[in-house]
C-alpha cells in the first residue's frame, strides 16, 4: 500500500488550512505553509457492503434504494410522530463521493438529524413495526453507534427488531419501502 492508494484516504474527513509566510531575508519569495488535519477510519480496502434483505416492516408503499454503492454513512434524518414518517440520509459511495437519499415517506412528524462523527459507525438499528391506519409500518427507530445511542423516535408499539443480525458489522446505508410513512427498513452492512 502506498500513500497514494485511494483506499488509504477514501473515508478521510478533516480540514486543510494555509497561510502565506513572508520569509526572511528575501521579501520577494512566496512561501505558503499548509496544515492538514484529518481522520481516516479505514486504512485498508474494506469488504463491499452486503444488502441485508428483506427489509423489516410492511409491504405498502414503493421500494426505495440507493443508486450508488455505499461505503460509509454520514448522517441520518428521521421524521417521526406516532410512527416513523420519513427517512433521509447522506453517505459516501465507493468512489468517495458524497450522496444523499430521501426523504423516503411522508412530510408529517418532527424532524431529527443525526450527524455522525468521523470515527462514529452505526452498529445497530433497533425498532418496532406494527399496524397504523390499516398498514404495517415502522413505528419506532433507535440508532446505536460505537459512540452513542440516538432515539428512540416514534411511539415504539409493535413487534421489535434489530438489524443487522451480525455483531461484527456496521450499517453504511439503507433501503426499504415508503409511501405516506416509512413502511419498511433494510440496511447495507459492512463487516468490521
Amino acid at each position: 500500500m502506498t500513500l497514494l492508494d485511494p483506499y488509504v484516504f477514501g473515508g478521510a474527513q478533516g480540514t486543510a488550512t494555509f497561510a502565506f509566510i513572508k520569509p526572511q531575508p528575501d521579501p520577494t519569495a512566496h512561501v505558503w505553509e499548509l496544515h492538514l488535519r484529518f481522520v481516516c477510519t479505514a486504512f485498508t480496502k474494506q469488504t463491499p457492503p452486503i444488502k441485508v434483505e428483506p427489509p423489516v416492516g410492511g409491504n405498502g408503499g414503493q421500494a426505495v434504494d440507493v443508486a450508488a454503492k455505499p461505503q460509509r454513512l454520514l448522517s441520518v434524518t428521521i421524521g417521526h410522530g406516532d410512527v416513523i414518517d420519513s427517512l433521509s440520509f447522506s453517505y459516501v459511495d465507493e468512489a468517495g463521493n458524497n450522496q444523499t437519499a430521501g426523504p423516503w415517506g411522508g412530510k408529517g412528524g418532527v424532524s431529527k438529524t443525526i450527524k455522525l462523527k468521523p470515527t462514529e459507525t452505526v452498529n445497530k438499528i433497533i425498532g418496532t413495526t406494527g399496524n397504523f391506519g390499516g398498514h404495517v409500518v415502522v413505528n419506532s427507530l433507535e440508532i446505536v453507534t460505537n459512540l452513542d445511542t440516538y432515539g428512540p423516535y416514534g411511539k415504539g408499539n409493535g413487534t421489535q427488531f434489530a438489524i443487522p443480525q451480525k455483531d461484527n458489522s456496521s450499517v453504511v446505508c439503507f433501503h426499504g419501502r415508503a409511501g405516506l410513512f416509512l413502511d419498511a427498513i433494510g440496511v447495507y452492512a459492512a463487516e468490521n
